[in-house]
């Protein structure tokens, strides 16, 4: 009987360039395109934390809007309470007269 061949032969080389291994081309305009990016890089960096300040006043603006908001609402409450009590000290009053003159009458 002839020999078994092994079911997995060993796998042959291949002889064109495996493209994950080669070299790539250098490119002449490298350095200049990582100088361009550095400096776009900069460039957000430093908008970035220009609007970080920006959102930090409109927070405090916010913040102190809030507390006028709150300081009106109730200095404005208050107002009404004493115009309620001294219309309603009035309306007695006057009942009282009402009363008052129609037990005379």
């Amino acid at each position: 009987p002839s020999p078994n061949p092994s079911p997995n032969p060993s796998p042959k080389p291949d002889p064109s360039p495996n493209p994950s291994h080669s070299t790539p081309e250098p490119n002449p305009h490298a350095n200049e395109e990582a100088a361009a990016l550095r400096e776009q890089l900069r460039a957000l960096t430093t908008a970035h934390a220009a609007l970080q300040a920006d959102y930090a006043r409109v927070e405090e603006a916010h913040s102190d809007l809030a507390l006028t908001v709150a300081a009106s609402r109730a200095e404005l409450e208050y107002e009404a309470k004493m115009e309620v009590e001294r219309v309603s000290a009035q309306l007695q009053f006057k009942s009282r007269e009402l009363e008052s003159a129609n037990a005379n009458a």
